[in-house]
């Protein structure tokens, strides 16, 4: 591994841990999407944004809030909640 590059774009680091996951962990195509969903959800609502912190003055944001879809942080326990209650109300 020591000949990988460290990749400067966040959408290049995505690709790049995308594509080291699914060499040897996602079998079915069902457990991808889950895997995929789960990444660009902590993406663009857990996770703050330099730029767009900048952007809003020293208020933390990410995506999300930037976009207008929602006005606080998440945190991993909300993102959990919600799979929860969809299993919930799927079954």
């Amino acid at each position: 591994m020591a000949n990988l590059r460290r990749p400067r774009d966040p959408n290049e680091r995505a690709k790049l841990i995308v594509d080291i996951a699914t060499d040897g962990f996602s079998k079915k195509a069902e457990n991808h999407a889950a895997a995929v969903a789960l990444h660009f959800m902590h993406y663009n609502c857990c996770r703050p944004h330099k730029t767009l912190t900048r952007a809003r003055r020293g208020y933390k944001a990410t995506p999300a809030i930037a976009a207008g879809l929602t006005d606080h942080i998440w945190t991993v326990a909300e993102v959990v909640g919600l799979l929860e209650e969809s299993e919930r109300v799927s079954a």
